[in-house]
């Protein structure tokens, strides 16, 4: 929670924004770059698990097995 706490008091200040522009448009960048990283342990198996039921649902009920 301590680094979040820090990236939204980065993003506070605003005389980053005014004689910083770049600097931060390259922060911002790096800061979602960061937490994507970060909470990929979450969001990349609920990402499988949702794909997965998906392509279960769009089958609209038949087997694989049936297929063959």
């Amino acid at each position: 929670m301590g680094m979040f706490k820090y990236d939204v008091e980065v993003f506070s200040k605003p005389w980053l924004y005014i004689l910083l522009l770049i600097p931060a448009c390259f922060y911002l960048v790096f800061f979602f770059i960061k937490w994507i990283v970060l909470t990929s342990p979450i969001w990349i198996p609920c990402k499988i698990i949702l794909k997965g039921f998906v392509s279960l649902f769009n089958n609209n009920g038949k087997n694989e097995l049936e297929d063959l």
